[in-house]
């Protein structure tokens, strides 16, 4: 392995590393951001207007929708790892040639991964945004109005 090859392997390695852990903490602030919206909505409710029930709950689904979705892309991306690395531990003398036809697949599942990732993360946090947004302006303005 030349020094390029090192250099290149080690910068992917800090890539994949670097993506999961983006990934995995925007699914907790997901997660959180979830539960504070449908707490807000059940407390808010009675006081929004047909309007604003209709237009966060649909923001909201939105977001879950694309959330859902990109969860399971996820969990496709991982069985199939998972598959080609079983395929490749069936016949222990063709594990290396199976491993370097998994990871040239597992290449290309990835780049489309995170083309998914950049797609689906901004529009289910911009749904879950302004769903929040529309309840929280529901629950300003009735403070207002009841002051």
């Amino acid at each position: 392995m030349t020094p390029l090859d090192q250099i290149y392997a080690a910068q992917e390695k800090l890539f994949t590393a670097s993506f999961d852990k983006a990934k995995t903490y925007s699914q907790i602030v997901s997660g959180i951001g979830y539960a504070g919206i449908f707490a807000a909505w059940s407390f808010t409710k009675p006081f929004l207007t047909r309007g604003e029930v209709f237009w966060s709950a649909l923001l909201a689904a939105l977001s879950i929708m694309a959330f859902v979705l990109f969860e399971v892309f996820t969990s496709l991306i991982t069985s199939r790892s998972l598959l080609g690395l079983a395929r490749a531990l069936e016949d222990k003398s063709r594990f290396l040639a199976v491993m370097q036809e998994n990871e040239k697949r597992e290449k290309r599942l990835h780049f489309a991964y995170a083309k998914a990732w950049l797609i689906l993360w901004p529009l289910s946090f911009v749904t879950g945004v302004a769903a929040a947004g529309i309840l929280l302006g529901a629950f300003v303005g009735n403070l207002i109005v009841t002051q």
